[in-house]
């Protein structure tokens, strides 16, 4: 039985006529990548500014005592909503739209409709992170476009996503039955939540770009980012990075898949905790926020256990990687197997904190250095450590050895170390100049991690040979 626009395969990886574009294979199928390059670009040259640089200069000016007005809410929102929507967000969109056709067996259904979504979706980032700031210290005179400005990135943001969920959506519906791509099937529940959640927080972001137009007041309310803050984290950044890598990671590292059951069991846990962490947000309930944040942490100690990753040794049987392929792995797994040691951290943490709260126990971990866990520590690494491994295949590139990535592993562990602690210990009322040192060390630490990657990855970003 064929599904309607698909042909059946002559052999593994060779496609008939007609199931690609025309000239797609002369062009080597390269196309899909060039249009997710410049966004790629674009997403480290966000984390770059308004993610990493912006934060440590935040950091900076806390540690230096600068006096916190109305202008340090407005940069500390700017700094959160472009790691995960600039940096983060960015980097998943161009990647699943390079990598999810292929999963799928059917080529992008809507190029077109996908490189109008990017574009829309990285101008409408610049456009917030820009305008934002910029309202909290310009004259009267000239804050009338800068208001407009700001409401029409949150709605271009917003239609960026709806433009991208459709074009992958309409890839998902085309190509041979879901029931014989495995792979794929297995992880749909996450994909589903975690681009639902995405267009739920663009939704929401949107509605609070056009009500600080209108109020005059650039922030957005406390409550209403906290939500924002926790819906891109844990219902988008968090389902799709443990999907995406629990389909492509286990094959990487030779080690076997997890299994359909144990997976929508993770997706069970991953989903409720965000849905309840994200509701206790904007209802101020505190037990529906410690079961939140306890699920999560179940979920993100089993999802390293189970996928054996960072710790399982190899388990399936096949040809041994060249010598070459092995050392232009190296640093790339480093760095995965560091994100997944993260993500068992952040399960820790989230774990004892919602326990704590049940019982009673004074014993709180900081918001801050929880949400800083699973991004500077787990996805941040991750994406360095994925982007590493799988950006030279798109490119149509062999790996060579990447030495540099070792410095960028360990900067990028510093900087997550050093971001982490300091708020960790003031949760158990330790304080002093060691732990000010540390944190205004984190934001250089991350600056150097993401800029010696973006060097690295330039070529291959820019159709360097």
């Amino acid at each position: 039985m064929e599904t309607p626009g698909w042909k059946p395969r002559l052999r593994w990886g060779t496609p008939l006529p007609g199931l690609l574009p025309p000239g797609a294979a002369a062009r080597g199928e390269q196309q899909p990548f060039s249009l997710v390059a410049p966004f790629l670009r674009l997403a480290l040259a966000i984390s770059l500014t308004a993610g990493f640089g912006l934060g440590a200069a935040l950091a900076i000016a806390m540690v230096r005592g600068a006096a916190l007005g109305a202008w340090w809410t407005t940069l500390v929102q700017v700094h959160g909503r472009a790691q995960l929507v600039g940096f983060v967000g960015l980097f998943i969109l161009a990647i699943g739209l390079h990598f999810l056709p292929r999963l799928r067996g059917s080529p992008l259904a809507s190029p077109r409709i996908a490189r109008s979504g990017l574009l829309a979706l990285g101008a409408g980032i610049v456009l917030q992170v820009v305008t934002q700031p910029l309202l909290t210290m310009a004259w009267q005179t000239v804050k009338g476009p800068l208001w407009v400005a700001l409401a029409l990135g949150g709605l271009l943001e917003l239609t960026g996503c709806t433009l991208i969920v459709v074009a992958l959506g309409r890839t998902l519906h085309r190509g041979p039955p879901l029931a014989w791509r495995g792979g794929l099937s297995s992880i749909l529940p996450f994909l589903g939540f975690g681009f639902t959640a995405l267009w739920l927080a663009l939704l929401a972001s949107a509605a609070l770009s056009l009500q600080a137009a209108w109020t005059g007041v650039a922030a957005f309310p406390a409550t209403a980012d906290g939500a924002l803050t926790d819906g891109l984290l844990f219902g988008f950044a968090v389902p799709i990075a443990a999907a995406v890598s629990a389909r492509l990671l286990p094959i990487y590292f030779g080690v076997e898949l997890v299994a359909p059951a144990p997976l929508l069991a993770l997706f069970g846990l991953f989903s409720t905790g965000a849905v309840l962490r994200v509701a206790a947000d904007v209802g101020n309930q505190g037990t529906v926020f410690a079961v939140g944040n306890a699920l999560l942490g179940i979920a993100c100690c089993a999802f390293p256990l189970l996928s054996g990753v960072p710790f399982g040794a190899r388990r399936t049987i096949r040809r041994a990687d060249p010598p070459a392929m092995v050392r232009a792995f190296r640093y790339p797994n480093l760095l995965v197997r560091s994100a997944y040691a993260w993500l068992l951290v952040a399960g820790v943490l989230l774990l004892s904190d919602g326990l704590s709260r049940l019982t009673g126990s004074p014993l709180q971990w900081s918001g801050d250095a929880l949400r800083h866990t699973v991004t500077a520590g787990y996805l941040t690494l991750l994406i360095l450590g994925m982007g590493a491994r799988l950006l030279p295949g798109f490119a149509r590139q062999r790996p060579r050895p990447l030495e540099r990535l070792l410095v960028v592993a360990v900067a990028g562990n510093l900087a997550a170390i050093f971001r982490v602690l300091p708020p960790l210990a003031a949760s158990v009322g330790v304080a002093g100049p060691p732990a000010d040192i540390a944190f205004g060390l984190a934001g250089p630490c991350a600056l150097l991690a993401v800029g010696l990657f973006a060097q690295t990855m330039w070529p291959l970003l820019t159709g360097r040979r």
